[in-house]
């Protein structure tokens, strides 16, 4: 039976280390922490790996990232070791889209604010409500790392349009996948061009650049 070795870089709690064990194949191996002496591993899965790991196993031939993107001290050193694969694995993109849309509805309808002055018994905004933004019919700019899952949450009826070249509901929209986060700035300036009407920007990347926020 061919088998696998697996090196986690930071061990995980015994109860989820003892279900990625029952999930996996029997061929494959684990082992956890720093790398001993004798170290052998194929695979290793970190996020932020130092030289020495990367050198401690002579088997090495995959690096896996257990979340979306590339550090910059991680591509820097990966120069280095041209043989390596390196893949992700975005394991929280549906809480991340979640969250999105959430940040997204509570921008657009200003409900921070206005939960803010009626827990201090400011009834202003009942008689003087801010300018909320309809969502309605408007254009979504996805920016960043593996946007499929808060594409695939918008594109339900009356959610806005992506890329404004469809209808949602009916025609799967074109995807519009931007990385890495240096040419996000390129793409906001170029989308700009393409579609002035675009009401909502979604950016996923800390390393961004550009201006995120919606407009009318």
């Amino acid at each position: 039976m061919p088998t696998l070795s697996v090196h986690l870089l930071n061990p995980p709690d015994l109860q989820a280390f003892d279900l990625l064990q029952h999930n996996c194949a029997p061929g494959i191996f684990f082992t956890t922490g720093e790398p001993s002496a004798s170290a052998s591993y194929e695979v290793l899965v970190a996020g932020r790996p130092h030289r020495e790991h990367l050198t401690a196993s002579p088997k090495l031939r995959w690096l896996v990232i257990p979340y979306a993107g590339l550090p910059d001290a991680t591509r820097s050193l990966l120069q280095d070791f041209p043989h390596l694969a390196v893949h992700n694995l975005h394991h929280n993109a549906a809480l991340t889209a979640e969250m999105a849309l959430t940040l997204l509805l509570a921008a657009a309808k200003f409900i921070i604010p206005c939960d803010r002055a009626l827990r201090q018994h400011d009834w202003r905004p009942r008689y003087h409500p801010p300018p909320a933004i309809s969502l309605d019919g408007k254009t979504a700019l996805i920016l960043g790392f593996s946007p499929e899952k808060a594409m695939n949450a918008m594109t339900r009826p009356g959610a806005p349009d992506l890329d404004g070249r469809m209808p949602v509901p009916y025609v799967p929209p074109r995807k519009k996948t931007v990385s890495p986060a240096e040419a996000l700035t390129l793409a906001v300036a170029r989308d700009e061009q393409a579609f002035p009407k675009r009401g909502v920007e979604l950016c996923a990347s800390a390393q961004a650049a550009a201006p995120v926020g919606l407009t009318q």
